[in-house]
């Protein structure tokens, strides 16, 4: 897994999507990097999925009848004896059950009997994997080439971290410093769950995570994968690590609610199931048209028309089986009533739903289908704020009840639900049209279930006491409605990381009271006039869309309370207001990268202490970077980068002590050395002066910058040799040189950067080796560029320059070589201001992250 993100070489959107799942159900990962997926991992993953998908089908034939004859079996029916022991040890081999010799041998005969014994069978389905496109193509396709060999990073941090007395630390190699192979570890999960657990703690503490991967080779991989399909058979009721790796509605939230979901989402996983698991799904209680059923069916679709009475012929529906298990499984025994009943009408809607949703694969069944109120199907889980040292509940499931039309509790039967929250718990189906009658429900939160599919369902617009309405991350498609704008009491709508595209309806404008509304990434058009009315807004997300328009003072001005803005990736044009720093007292974020907004860049007049996210790169803004920059008091990422800036880099940028993040290359400034002001921004962790007509050394005080992380010179005319003194930059991660005029040999000092990644040194003049690099043992750079090409002799693009662990070498003479375009700030990740997720570079068919 070399991390490439899911925006790889030839997969549809709908494949992007589900890579995150992927991710989560495969491999239970549970760190900072769940969020960012390989394509070669998913390549496999694909090709799993290709190679088994006759087999599969064969095999719901089988467990369809298996789970038909069983039922018969038990109403004590006369069934085919033979047939029932066939597809029960059928199921208990694909189950990864131990089979006895003889049935074993019963095994190989029924195997004959559909065309081969079962290791001719296995050949078969090996030759059909074979047949599928080669796992390598895809590889080179898009980029990918192996690691070195070396110790796994994850190791690496581990030797750094662990004393040699800890217990953990003995299960390693006799001299306490690393495992020899992966699979050492593998089920180690004490060793798997502290390292997982270190890396969480290290993002809390701020410092980065993405060293604590480790690196599997093809057949480990497969083999990973397989085993993990055999635990998700035989352990379901197991620990569950499932984590909501991309929260971006959440940011305008109260600060507490990303972190502390994350912990919900891992508390979560460690829940059992309660109701069924998959060696018990035969659903005893189906007993058929009893009189009971039918009554119940009679009440549901002639009395209350909750349901219409075509779906009850189909006895795999939702509805029928929801009707089933009221009239023969549930424990509460509610009587039919003869008029309205929420109380039996919610239970029968949240039936439905579950059923629908693939209740019994959730990865927590939360009480559902319990015989408790449907009130009591919730778990509360208690997690800890560190950075506040406070304790805080949190429900998952149906809570938040209340009873309708009365104060005090008069009626403990006539409860109702406010909030129905299932985030990332593998929900899969459509929401069914019965959700409707849930009319009272305020808060419906279903996000991060990648399979739910199908579009915004009608039933919604008749649930007018909704208050948020919480979709992202679903796989919905299809056009966004009219009639939301029904639904005038939202305050949070988050249809983002969805397949929605077509026209964003005019009846938007109608939902007034909306603090936050989130519909990015997707593929929708719209104005930026449209959304001017809901000037109660809080967050706007609206970037990865085709909104058009401009910003204007007016616009600006209808958000008074607006707190984070991201229109990036976008098609803005105009000029920015000037109003654009005043408009609000509280804004904090502000993203417009990668749109075709020009002008000059507008006055701040005032002290701004709120603003800390600013990116305007990739876009026309042109004339001087005002030296009233300075008023923002405590921004901490600023990207201009990618501009028609002039002039020089103004000083008065030494007195933005604050800023971590900065990137200004790639404008039009005048021919000038490093700027000496930059010894004052010792809080930088990464600076960007690409193709800024630099000339002149690289300074030595650069070395004070030592919370330096990425550092990018690339493409100026800076001669002289790599000081020594940036050896003491020990956080150095990203090193990018490539293209000056820089000479002389690697300082030996090189071989303290550790924790060096990527190294770009090419169209330079250096000598000698990079032993200092190659030949040190703590030092595993998974990409290094060199001019070290052997050529043909002098004259012919040879090089002074010999390099043994390099993995490109290029020639000199050669201006294509490596000539994709790096750039740290290709698509910032940001939660609450900024904080980097992933290193990305656009290398033309593929995204790279180390």
């Amino acid at each position: 897994d070399q991390g490439v993100t899911h925006k790889c070489f030839g997969w549809t959107k709908k494949e992007q999507h589900t890579t995150k799942y992927i991710d989560q159900v495969i491999f239970k990962r549970r760190d900072s990097q769940a969020r960012s997926v390989s394509c070669v991992t998913t390549t496999f993953i694909r090709i799993i999925n290709q190679s088994s998908k006759a087999s599969k089908m064969e095999e719901a034939k089988d467990y369809e009848e298996l789970q038909r004859l069983q039922h018969l079996y038990e109403q004590g029916e006369e069934v085919d004896e033979d047939r029932l022991y066939e597809l029960e040890l059928l199921s208990r081999h694909r189950m990864g059950d131990s089979l006895t010799k003889d049935e074993q041998e019963d095994l190989d005969l029924i195997y004959k009997e559909r065309g081969g014994s079962s290791y001719e069978y296995e050949q078969q389905q090996l030759e059909h994997d074979h047949s599928l496109p080669n796992v390598e193509d895809y590889k080179a396709q898009m980029g990918y080439k192996p690691p070195k060999k070396g110790i796994p990073k994850i190791l690496q941090s581990l030797r750094q971290q662990l004393p040699k007395s800890d217990p953990i630390e003995k299960r390693m190699d006799p001299d306490g410093y690393y495992f020899d192979d992966v699979k050492q570890y593998e089920d180690d999960e004490e060793v798997i769950d502290f390292m997982l657990d270190r890396s969480v703690e290290q993002e809390n503490e701020g410092i980065f995570a993405e060293n604590l991967v480790f690196t599997i080779d093809d057949d480990y991989l497969n083999e990973h994968c397989s085993k993990q399909k055999q635990k998700q058979k035989q352990q379901r009721s197991g620990p569950k690590i499932k984590v909501s790796s991309s929260w971006p509605y959440a940011k305008a939230a109260a600060l507490v609610i990303l972190p502390v979901v994350i912990v919900i989402s891992l508390i979560i996983a460690f829940v059992p199931n309660q109701v069924f698991n998959d060696n018990d799904k035969t659903y005893h209680w189906m007993h058929g048209d009893t009189d009971n059923y039918l009554a119940i069916k009679d009440f549901l679709t002639r009395e209350r028309g909750i349901s219409h009475a075509d779906v009850f012929n189909n006895t795999n529906s939702p509805q029928y089986l929801a009707a089933q298990w009221m009239a023969h499984g549930d424990a509460m025994k509610l009587p039919v009533p003869v008029a309205e009943n929420p109380t039996f009408e919610d239970r029968y809607v949240m039936a439905v739903l579950y059923f629908s949703l693939g209740g019994p694969q959730w990865e927590n069944q939360v009480g559902f289908l319990s015989e408790g109120h449907i009130c009591t199907w919730f778990q509360e889980f208690t997690v800890m704020n560190k950075e506040q040292d406070e304790e805080h509940t949190f429900l998952f499931g149906l809570h938040g009840c209340e009873q309708s039309g009365e104060s005090e509790i008069t009626d403990p039967d006539n409860y109702y639900p406010r909030t129905l929250s299932l985030s990332s718990n593998g929900l899969v189906g459509t929401i069914p049209h019965e959700m409707q009658a849930m009319d009272r429900l305020r808060v419906l939160n279903l996000e991060y279930n990648g399979g739910i599919t199908g579009t915004l369902p009608p039933a919604l617009w008749k649930m007018t006491s909704l208050q948020q309405l919480i979709l992202q991350w679903c796989n919905l498609n299809g056009t966004i409605p009219t009639w939301i704008g029904e639904l005038e009491n939202l305050t949070y709508l988050g249809l983002g990381n969805n397949q929605l595209e077509g026209q964003v309806p005019t009846e938007i404008e109608k939902l007034t009271q909306l603090e936050l509304l989130g519909l990015d990434n997707n593929n929708l058009d719209g104005t930026l006039d449209q959304f001017a009315p809901l000037i109660n807004l809080k967050s706007l997300y609206l970037d990865h869309n085709y909104i058009s328009g401009t910003l204007t003072d007016s616009i600006m001005a209808s958000w008074p309370n607006l707190q984070e803005l991201d229109l990036s990736d976008g098609l803005l044009m105009g000029s920015l207001p000037a109003n654009f720093f005043t408009a609000s007292d509280d804004l904090r974020v502000v993203d417009l990268h990668a749109n075709q907004v020009q002008g000059a860049f507008p006055p701040i007049t005032e002290p701004n202490t709120k603003l800390e996210f600013l990116a305007l790169h990739e876009n026309a803004l042109s004339g001087f970077i005002p030296e009233s920059l300075i008023n923002l008091k405590v921004l901490r990422h600023l990207d201009l980068s990618i501009n028609s800036f002039t002039s020089t880099i103004p000083e008065k940028i030494a007195e933005m002590t604050d800023l971590q993040y900065l990137h200004i290359g790639l404008n039009n400034f005048d021919h000038g050395t490093i700027p000496k002001f930059l010894i004052e921004l010792t809080n930088l962790r990464e600076l960007s002066l690409k193709d800024s007509r630099l000339t002149g050394t690289i300074p030595e005080y650069i070395q004070y910058l030592s919370n330096l992380q990425f550092l990018d010179f690339h493409d100026n005319a800076l001669s002289g040799t790599i000081p020594a003194g940036i050896s003491k930059l020990s956080a150095m991660r990203h090193l990018i040189l490539k293209q000056n005029q820089l000479s002389g040999t690697l300082p030996q000092e090189f071989s303290k950067l550790t924790d060096l990644e990527l190294l770009l040194l090419e169209q330079n003049d250096f000598k000698g080796d990079a032993e200092v690099i190659c030949g040190a043992d703590d030092i595993l750079v998974d990409i290094f560029v060199a001019d070290c090409y052997s050529g043909y002799g002098s004259g012919n693009g040879s090089s002074n320059f010999t390099c043994s662990c390099c993995s490109t070498c290029c020639s000199k003479d050669d201006p294509n070589c490596n000539d994709w375009e790096w750039r740290g700030n290709l698509d910032p990740e940001w939660e609450y201001g900024f904080r980097r997720e992933r290193y990305s570079y656009n290398l033309g068919p593929v995204i790279w992250t180390p």
